[in-house]
């Protein structure tokens, strides 16, 4: 008889001509380790170049300007050491048994990867703020403001993670609950990036390299305290990857399938780009289902139906969110009209290179796909491919075409899970070019070294940026000032999203109470878009810091512009009354009441004006 091979593995195609040493898969196996070094090289090198050039149009790469000179090189040292095969040789072994202890001792590998994931995001909490809408989720959590009012669009399992719980636990410190729920979503990051190499079929340090690629990326940053659904977002999209494997090649883990679709249906629109991929492993895994009847059981029939009915019950709000929120604000926008539309303004402007810092923040090795997926194509599986391209896929449609309101230097949160599916990509790929324990011809210094040394030189290159990148968020100092020199420094952005980066800088400065630099960047973010809400802040900001002339200044040129805005009449009558001027703030009082009848605050300082 004939020995049958698993379910899920395929034979790889062999050739005498290739089973030769210089046959055209080594070569091509050879040139693909070599494109890898080369990628990491120049990206080690770029970054250490470009902390030296005053500009942002490679901000994904300028990090070690906003850092302590001190743990910026050594950080940069930790990938370029490994550069030098003399250097990595020595970590190679270990690096091999950490990669074997993933499939044959998994019950201590997960744990102790889990462990050491949640301590490093909880060592260096974010405490620059300036993400997405880190601002504004931390304002709402604290004043506990109603979320119909600033997120319409946001979905139950979302509010319920970010708003209510620390409501209702009557958390003093909303950032506290967010960084420990950081933690335990990167603990479970960590253990699904090793069980997305066990799905692989991956060993040694071909695993270690795969395992880093996923959990070192850029998106590690939102579990230091960030609380909004793109940080679930990202560990969804991990398990997707590794239940939709697992279930395409094996017939296993539908139900886990299903339920993380759900949940992510539950949580945030755009899990709608894990339908693709979840049905995509249905086509190839149910006839593992068929063979055996198992189809029938209920917990087969669970993880069909409940993303299904899932999606029966969210697409009607997600359609009427879609039309409302998405398309006006990020496909439709007056911007993009202005560029030409959507397509034409994919790359208009500033956008083309945004893009490329975009990828390469949230998945820097991601630089060797092209070159990798051409010369690594007879090894690969196509189950695997199919199920991880259709992952992808929805996800890079969404990058192009979306246009994040307050630009992808601050928005990149929008892509994080499109940072999440490239990096399961390249993972695949470098796990295949380092799966074959052969030597083969290579490219560059490592020619002579085994996959387990370019696995060092992979894994501490992709924990270089990611340390870097918790680092520089962690430093609040150093990230204003990057903050600071993407507004003072080439390339020139657009009007409207300065505005929104300096009102930013007013938040926070105000946080601070550094009330001079707060009131000045209040002060050019009316400029530049002279919002109602802007002027306001300007004048009370101006107000904290004593100059109440300025202040009453900015306020009758606010209540000219937006007449009906009672909070701007009862902040007139406050400053005309802390300037003597009793008349004035008589008349802004009785403003106030005529648009708000019954406002406490009108009502007594019209009383102690009365007792004057």
């Amino acid at each position: 008889m004939t020995k049958q091979r698993p379910e899920g593995r395929r034979a790889p195609k062999s050739h005498a001509r290739d089973a030769a040493p210089g046959g055209s898969a080594a070569r091509d196996l050879g040139a693909a380790r070599g494109s890898l070094w080369i990628a990491l090289a120049s990206l080690a090198v770029a970054r250490a170049a470009l902390s030296f050039v005053p500009s942002t149009w490679a901000w994904a790469f300028g990090l070690q300007r906003f850092l302590p000179a001190g743990p910026a090189w050594s950080l940069w040292a930790l990938a370029a050491l490994p550069l030098v095969p003399a250097f990595s040789r020595l970590l190679a072994p270990a690096l091999q048994g950490a990669g074997d202890a993933i499939g044959e001792s998994p019950w201590l590998a997960l744990p102790a990867s889990a462990m050491s994931a949640a301590l490093l995001v909880w060592l260096v909490p974010d405490t620059t703020w300036f993400v997405g809408d880190f601002v504004m989720r931390m304002g709402a959590a604290m004043g506990n403001i109603p979320t119909d009012f600033l997120f319409p669009q946001a979905l139950p399992l979302d509010l319920l993670l970010h708003h209510d719980l620390p409501a209702a636990i009557h958390a003093p410190d909303p950032t506290l609950v967010e960084r420990v729920l950081g933690a335990a979503e990167a603990a479970l990051a960590a253990m699904l990036s090793l069980a997305f190499t066990r799905a692989l079929r991956l060993r040694g340090a071909a695993a270690s390299a795969a395992a880093a690629v996923v959990f070192l990326g850029g998106y590690l940053g939102l579990f230091t305290g960030y609380g909004k659904a793109f940080r679930e977002m990202c560990v969804l999209t991990i398990a997707v990857a590794v239940f939709g494997l697992r279930f395409a090649l094996e017939g296993k883990s539908l139900l886990l399938l299903g339920a993380t679709v759900t949940l992510g249906l539950a949580l945030h629109r755009s899990a709608l780009a894990f339908v693709p991929a979840m049905v995509t492993a249905w086509a190839l895994g149910l006839r593992h289902l068929a063979r055996s009847a198992a189809w029938r059981r209920p917990a087969a029939i669970a993880g069909l139906a409940l993303p299904l009915v899932a999606l029966g019950g969210v697409l009607p709000r997600l359609i009427s969110t879609f039309v409302t929120v998405d398309l006006p604000t990020h496909l439709a926008s007056a911007d993009v009209r202005a560029s030409g539309g959507v397509i034409r303004s994919i790359f208009a402007g500033t956008r083309a290179a945004d893009l490329v810092n975009l990828v390469l923040m949230l998945s820097p090795l991601a630089v060797s796909l092209p070159v990798l997926g051409p010369l690594l194509g007879q090894r690969l599986s196509r189950g695997t491919g199919a199920v991880l391209l259709a992952l992808l896929v929805p996800f890079l449609g969404a990058l192009l075409l979306v246009h994040p309101r307050q630009g992808m230097f601050r928005d990149w949160d929008d892509f994080a899970a499109c940072g999440v599916a490239l990096s399961l990509v390249t993972a695949w790929l470098v796990g295949e070019a380092l799966r074959d324990p052969r030597q083969a011809p290579a490219l560059g210094p490592i020619a002579s070294g085994s996959p387990a040394v370019l696995a060092v030189v992979v894994v501490l290159g992709v924990a270089s940026p990611a340390f870097q990148w918790l680092l520089h968020n962690h430093e609040v100092d150093r990230g204003l000032a990057r903050v600071e020199a993407f507004l003072s420094e080439p390339p020139a952005r657009e009007p409207g999203e300065r505005a929104l980066a300096y009102h930013y800088l007013g938040t926070r400065y105000t946080a601070l109470r550094r009330l001079d630099s707060a009131a000045d960047a209040y002060a050019h973010a009316a400029e530049l878009a002279p919002s109602p809400r802007l002027l306001y802040d300007w004048a009370i900001a101006e107000a904290d810091r004593g100059r109440l002339e300025k202040s009453r200044e900015v306020l009758l040129r606010l209540v000219g512009k937006a007449a009906p805005m009672a909070q701007a009449w009862l902040a007139l009558a406050q400053v005309s009354l802390q300037l003597g001027d009793t008349t004035g703030a008589r008349a802004a009082a009785e403003s106030t009441l005529a648009l708000a009848p019954g406002q406490g605050e009108a009502q007594r300082l019209l009383e102690g004006i009365s007792r004057r």
